[in-house]
């Protein structure tokens, strides 16, 4: 999966949710995995928080790199964050 679509940078929020979808997964599920409530989970795919670096790291290593902890701090071509 590229890191840009429709000429938008991609960022975790969304990565998160597709991963997340794809693999058949619940937030409640996810936030199991990453040490965090479901509710944290919501609040990251609704971009209304991004992980800490330990958080973020767990969830790259548990998707396999899909959501990588670089995608929450994307920055677009113009040089500001997305």
């Amino acid at each position: 999966m590229g890191s840009r679509s429709s000429g938008h940078v991609r960022t975790g929020h969304g990565l998160l949710r597709e991963w997340r979808e794809r693999a058949g997964l619940s937030q409640a599920a996810v936030g199991e995995l990453c040490g965090v409530k479901q509710t944290v989970v919501s609040d990251w795919e609704n971009d209304r928080k991004c992980p800490g670096l330990e958080a973020g790291t767990r969830l790259a290593a548990v998707s396999e790199g899909e959501v990588p902890v670089e995608s929450w701090f994307a920055v677009s071509a113009g040089g500001e964050a997305a």
